[in-house]
């Protein structure tokens, strides 16, 4: 999907990028997504955390979500959602 919508995540994607991350997302929603040079393909939530990601970035609380592996096994989280709400553990950062 080509999509000009306005977006917390498309934003933090690209500075990320510009910035020299290798970013990928999860959403059970949109499958794809491009905008000028960003060209990005939805990876599942679980495929993501096996290829060992250092950093998972809450930008949308989605239901589809399973908080409790991603609080298990990323080592880094940014929650900007408070989908975390709650947690303690150390590794999560809220903005």
């Amino acid at each position: 999907m080509t999509d000009s919508r306005e977006s917390p995540a498309i934003d933090v994607a690209q500075l990320l990028v510009k910035r020299g991350a290798i970013v990928s997302y999860s959403d059970p929603f949109i499958p794809r997504y491009t905008l000028g040079d960003l060209q990005l393909e939805a990876v599942t939530e679980t495929a993501a955390l096996d290829a060992g990601i250092d950093c998972a970035v809450v930008t949308t609380h989605h239901r589809a979500f399973d908080y409790d592996a991603l609080v298990a096994r990323a080592p880094l989280i940014v929650d900007t959602r408070n989908a975390l709400k709650g947690r303690r553990e150390g590794k999560i950062f809220r903005l």
